[in-house]
């Protein structure tokens, strides 16, 4: 589909002119936007709305392999928290985190399972 006219405006949800749009979208609403087709001589209102929201995980595994990431386990699940000791992932309590390298954690499939990013700079220590 060809593009009509040139954006011109481009308004965030609340801001004056928006106020219809907000009622009618809701959350979804990102940007309301004002295209001006001079040509023929018409104004197109568009908007952007979120239809889909899913976790997605950075593919700094392919750049930073060796990168600590935090996961998030619960205490129940011993047979995840076997195999994160079998790839030397350290128990951290003050986070409540286990704490393994990125390219592990690809390997097993753990990629959901992520909640923070450490510095690069930080390593594990080989205590327990």
């Amino acid at each position: 589909m060809k593009r009509k006219g040139t954006a011109r405006l481009t308004l965030r949800p609340g801001d004056p002119g928006t106020r219809a749009h907000v009622a009618k979208y809701g959350p979804a609403l990102v940007a309301v936007r004002y295209r001006y087709d001079e040509a023929r001589a018409k104004r197109y209102t568009t908007v952007e709305l979120i239809v889909d929201e899913v976790r997605w995980v950075p593919e700094r595994h392919i750049v930073e392999p060796d990168r600590l990431v935090g996961l998030r386990i619960g205490p129940d699940e011993r047979q995840l928290q076997r195999q994160l000791r079998g790839v030397q992932a350290r128990w951290d309590p003050p986070s409540k985190l286990w704490w393994a390298r990125l390219r592990l954690v690809v390997q097993l499939g753990l990629e959901e399972r992520i909640s923070e990013w450490a510095p690069p700079s930080v390593t594990l220590s080989n205590s327990r």
